[in-house]
């Protein structure tokens, strides 16, 4: 039987019926404690997002789904202007039906159905996946590469403290929302709204938001999980580009990050971290639908953007 691609848009809400059958396919891949088959993490993921709920992009084939994608939807936004986009998560194939050539077709709806709309596709590809999105013709950015944060100096007259609620994040002053959206470069465009939901409300991991300030100026925010041993990860910092470096290099321990290290924010991103010489780099991608953006316009989204 020929394989039917259908795409399976939620515009209010996300239907709960589909939960066992995104169960059933994510078992053919994930193992039995994956998040990724809990209905409580999925809910989170699909549903809860205060930008509404994801859309997925299905291969069916006589009633069962045999392949997937799902597109997180996000706010981009520069110089105070705004754009619709959504992240690409979870592509799968049922390991029996891996010889359909299924890759290539979800992708082809999925930019049917978004640049029909003026939707933004952003991912994070792994080393396996890239040479199929790059067939595609996405539109690959600079290649992210790994860093360590330089560690708060004594006496630095910056303070650190942790942001634990949805509150905590509304008592932040209303001037730090209006200066970070006028970063210059392509940036999530952030609120209490969805920094809570991301990173307080995600099941099964453990985020610490930090405000970095000096005296009575918020300088930023950053967001870190353990990664390994004594070691963590910085997986987003939201920050006006003059004080990135400061809320980079306000950690008290090792702590890695993932950027370009280029573009409008280069000369941040280097005063605040050192880059690592570790040759592995991850690849990365906004496609626009349009004449392509200059890299440098693109350095403002991160890795852990996508860490979900």
């Amino acid at each position: 039987m020929e394989t039917r691609i259908s795409s399976l848009i939620s515009s209010l809400s996300f239907d709960i019926s589909y939960l066992p059958w995104l169960i059933k396919l994510g078992r053919t891949y994930y193992p039995e404690d994956n998040p990724a088959l809990s209905e409580h993490f999925l809910k989170w993921l699909y549903i809860d997002n205060n930008e509404g709920p994801a859309t997925l992009i299905v291969a069916e084939e006589d009633d069962l789904w045999i392949g997937m994608m799902v597109l997180i939807p996000v706010t981009l936004e520069r110089k105070g202007e705004l754009q619709k986009a959504c992240f690409a998560v979870n592509l799968l194939a049922h390991p029996e039906h891996r010889t359909k050539n299924l890759f290539v077709k979800i992708i082809k709806c999925t930019r049917e159905h978004l640049s029909s709309q003026n939707i933004w596709l952003l991912a994070h590809s792994n080393a396996n996946s890239a040479p199929g999105w790059k067939r595609q013709k996405m539109m690959f950015r600079d290649p992210l590469h790994l860093h360590l944060a330089k560690f708060k100096l004594p006496f630095s007259g910056k303070q650190v403290r942790r942001i634990n609620t949805l509150a905590d994040l509304k008592a932040l002053p209303e001037d730090f929302w209006h200066k970070l959206s006028k970063n210059p470069d392509v940036h999530l465009k952030y609120t209490p709204e969805f920094i809570a939901w991301r990173f307080l409300d995600v099941p099964y991991k453990n985020y610490v938001i930090s405000a970095v300030e000096s005296g009575n100026e918020l300088l930023g925010l950053r967001v870190t999980r353990h990664f390994k041993w004594s070691v963590d990860l910085m997986v987003d910092f939201i920050a006006p580009n003059a004080h990135l470096c400061a809320v980079l290099a306000s950690v008290y321990k090792p702590t890695l990050l993932i950027h370009s290290g280029l573009g409008g924010v280069a000369n941040q991103i280097n005063a605040g971290a050192w880059k690592l010489p570790y040759k592995r780099v991850f690849p990365f991608f906004i496609t626009t639908w349009e004449p392509q953006m200059g890299d440098d316009d693109m350095n403002g989204i991160t890795l852990g953007a996508s860490d979900f």
